[in-house]
């Protein structure tokens, strides 16, 4: 195996045996005194927006290229420098995998025979002979960049590692533990807050035995306020369920009390009987569902009842796209003055076509479905923190859904649960534009530390000073 090895004759000598060059994006080239009198400021060249974007990334070198001594003219004048053009270029270095050696002197005393070692420092997975940052970079490939383990086993065998899909899995698991009470920390500080998203999306489970998968199930549980610059950062986690009965969505939100946002799955029902735990939830319902039944009538029929219901719904999506970025009370004031004569309007006519078609029609069964959900379509008006739609919470199960096509199932039910830990820090780090590889290198960093847990809140997402980004608005 060809690896480079990287020496360490003390553990103190290693921890620091890094080091980051960053130079700013708008310094100049270091031959150019800045405040030179009579010298023009140097122009810069972007061979892609990408790099006027990267102020973040290193400078490697400077490479200055002087014009070659035939191009001068040959008058006798004297040349004078008048500034400088620059060409940025993004560059790529390939991942490297290499060997770390610590190395522990023994020392014996000859009179006493007295035994001295250094102790092994702590780290987040213990007895392991992988780096955190080998499983740092696992996490982030299978989860973040969707890769299969098979894969990432190739991908390093191509670096002349030989790591076998089980070493891998079992490397996600035992960060999955270490992870856990980060990700409880996580569902604590979202049920803390008064308005939540919730939804659902299958997963594959293996069933041991008899070569054939079973569809379990992820109910996320989200909060995004940024449309109403509410001052709680952006969160999103998973709970692994065996199933999408109502039951597992109820356990699972256990102790939040407020405004739930969902679809019209039946099983969030069970929230609002008068005996929940708390008192019953507010639900509140998502236009963009009971639109899609209208466009999908519309695009196969041509419906002119249909359409009509398009252009009243997509009013009120145009005032909310004027509502973006506005402090709750506007939005739920502006709602009542513009959006609630369209709402009342849109019902009137659909209770008015109700007794005019067969209700078990197509378009009978959208406008049935529509006037099923006439309270919960309603909350938008009278709390200007609902959205009109579930989308928030939806763009976050599409990465999901993505790791869940090209990694095809969860080989255990265990497994399935660090699905959901991983991908509801990963999906947090997205929200609040956290890079993360960065992200879990500081987690394993504070977790060696021995932070206590009763100060892992300290360790969410929006807290790590590592590896910020700008991210698009919301």
């Amino acid at each position: 195996m060809c690896l480079r090895r990287e020496h360490s004759s003390a553990v103190t000598a290693m921890a620091g045996s890094r080091s980051t060059l960053a130079t700013g994006m708008s310094s100049a080239c270091p031959s150019i005194p800045m405040t030179t009198p009579g010298l023009a400021m140097p122009s810069r060249v972007c061979s892609a927006r990408a790099i006027g974007e990267a102020g973040c990334l290193r400078r490697l070198q400077v490479i200055v290229i002087e014009p070659d001594p035939s191009q001068f003219c040959s008058c006798g004048c004297k040349t004078v420098r008048m500034g400088e053009q620059i060409i940025e270029k993004l560059a790529h270095k390939p991942a490297e995998i290499y060997v770390i050696e610590e190395r522990y002197p023994k020392y014996t005393c000859r009179n006493c025979d007295r035994f001295v070692q250094a102790q092994t420092p702590d780290r987040a997975i213990d007895y392991s002979r992988f780096d955190t940052s080998l499983v740092v970079a696992i996490l982030v490939a299978k989860y973040a960049d969707f890769l299969p383990l098979y894969r990432l086993e190739q991908i390093f065998g191509r670096s002349g590692v030989q790591l076998n899909r089980a070493t891998l899995g079992r490397l996600t698991m035992r960060a999955g533990d270490v992870l856990r009470p980060i990700y409880d920390a996580l569902i604590a500080d979202l049920k803390s807050g008064p308005k939540l998203f919730a939804d659902e999306t299958a997963i594959p489970l293996l069933v041991p035995g008899l070569g054939r998968t079973k569809n379990c199930y992820a109910w996320a549980m989200c909060r995004d306020d940024r449309r109403w610059k509410g001052n709680l950062p952006p969160a999103v986690t998973f709970h692994f369920a065996q199933s999408r009965e109502g039951k597992h969505g109820e356990d699972f939100l256990v102790g939040f009390h407020g405004i739930l946002q969902v679809d019209a799955y039946g099983g969030y029902n069970r929230l609002t009987r008068a005996d929940y735990p708390g008192g019953p939830l507010t639900l509140a319902y998502c236009w963009a569902h009971a639109r899609r039944k209208f466009w999908d009538i519309s695009q196969s029929t041509k419906s002119v009842e249909a359409r009509k219901v398009l252009e009243m719904i997509g009013k009120l999506y145009v005032i909310e796209k004027e509502l973006k970025g506005q402090p709750a009370l506007v939005r739920q004031t502006v709602r009542a003055t513009r959006s609630a004569p369209i709402i009342d309007e849109l019902f009137r006519y659909l209770e008015e076509l109700s007794s005019q078609i067969l209700m078990k029609s197509k378009l009978g069964e959208a406008i049935s479905y529509t006037l099923k959900l006439r309270d919960g379509l309603r909350v938008l008006l009278s709390d200007g923190r609902v959205e009109i739609d579930n989308n928030p919470v939806e763009n976050t199960i599409r990465p999901l859904a993505l790791l869940r096509k090209n990694a095809l199932f969860a080989g255990s039910e265990f497994g399935g649960e660090v699905w959901a830990i991983v991908c509801s820090l990963l999906g947090t780090c997205k929200l609040n534009c956290i890079e993360p590889h960065a992200y879990f290198t500081w987690v394993f960093e504070q977790v060696a530390n021995k932070l206590p847990r009763s100060q892992y809140d300290k360790l969410l997402p929006w807290h790590c000073p590592k590896g910020r980004h700008n991210g698009r608005p919301p």
